[in-house]
This record gives C-alpha cells, sequence and structure tokens, in this order.
C-alpha cells in the first residue's frame, strides 16, 4: 500500500510522515574524494571529478561539487600581489646618470 493512500485511510496528513531519502551511501565516494585533496591540495572539484572519472567512478559534476562544498574542500582563490609601479619620467637626474652609466658598463664587459 502507498504512503498517501494508508495517510488518507489513517487521516493523517502526509507532510507528518517522515521522509527518508532513497541517495545510496556516499561514503566511499567522499573518502576517494578527501585523498585525492589531501594529495594534490590546488585540485579544485573539476580535476576531480576528471579523476574519479578515469578511476572508473560514475558520478557527475554536480555531486562531485556538492560533495566537495560539504566537505569544506573549497579552493581559495590567490589574491594578486601588490606592484609598486616606478612613475615614467620622473627618475631624478643623478640616479638616471648612474642608471645610464651601469648600462654602458654592461655593454663594454659584453662585447
Amino acid at each position: 500500500m502507498s504512503i498517501r493512500r494508508a495517510c488518507r485511510l489513517l487521516e493523517v496528513d502526509t507532510s507528518t510522515y517522515p521522509y527518508r531519502s532513497h541517495r545510496p551511501d556516499q561514503a566511499g565516494l567522499e573518502g576517494r574524494i578527501k585523498e585525492i585533496c589531501a594529495t594534490r591540495v590546488r585540485y579544485g572539484y573539476r580535476r576531480v571529478q576528471v579523476l574519479l572519472r578515469r578511476e572508473g567512478w560514475q558520478v557527475n559534476h554536480k555531486r562531485t561539487r556538492r560533495i566537495y562544498s560539504e566537505l569544506g574542500l573549497q579552493l581559495r582563490n590567490k589574491t594578486p600581489r601588490r606592484r609598486v609601479l616606478e612613475p615614467i619620467g620622473n627618475i631624478p637626474p643623478a640616479e638616471a646618470e648612474a642608471r645610464q652609466h651601469a648600462a654602458q658598463e654592461s655593454h663594454v664587459l659584453a662585447a
């Protein structure tokens, strides 16, 4: 007998009946994703997905991404390093002369 019919006969709302997930256990897959991420730290979920497929796991990218984020394995973005740019044309005359002298010496030594 279906749950709907049983609830209707007992005059109970179907929302009170507890839901059981039909999803199979993901422990093996979660363990393998952890192992891959432990050995290859800079791999995101897409690269992990490719490795799982090569190993024979039948798993799609959405499931891989969900498990990856549930395990807290989000890949952090690298922040760019600050570059100090030198203003063009504002070099003091003494420093400009020293640079020119160094460049001439390197040309003399190379020849």
